[in-house]
């Protein structure tokens, strides 16, 4: 990506996993949805039916995959990646201060395309 010089690009980790899809049932089968389950993060306990975020990001790409990506970014402010330790950097829009105070002032639609915006005032 960055060979291809883009002005933002989002980076997430995981899947989400919505009720019935196949994916869902794959996980489930094979790795059962419960605290357990340490390939989930999000709202496990208490939401059987998925109606809140749970993701799922295999173990197999090992402990250290967030500050993998960090370093492979290196600080470059076209990258966003929703980063569970620095949520200033991040693009959630309930967690990101930046995004939130630039939706209150009137700001719509992706968060790459408002942060952007913002850059350029």
């Amino acid at each position: 990506m960055k060979k291809a010089s883009p002005d933002r690009v989002g980076i997430s980790l995981g899947v989400r996993l919505y009720r019935g899809t196949s994916l869902a049932r794959r996980v489930i089968r094979a790795e059962g949805l419960g605290m357990a389950n340490r390939n989930l993060h999000g709202v496990i306990q208490g939401n059987e039916e998925m109606l809140r975020p749970i993701f799922y990001l295999p173990g197999g790409l090992g402990e250290d995959i967030e500050e993998f990506i960090e370093r492979q970014i290196a600080g470059d402010p076209r990258f966003l990646l929703g980063s569970r330790k620095n949520v200033e950097r991040n693009y959630n829009y309930n967690e990101n201060s930046r995004l939130m105070e630039a939706i209150q002032r009137g700001y719509r639609g992706a968060f790459w395309d408002i942060l952007k915006r913002m850059t350029d005032e």
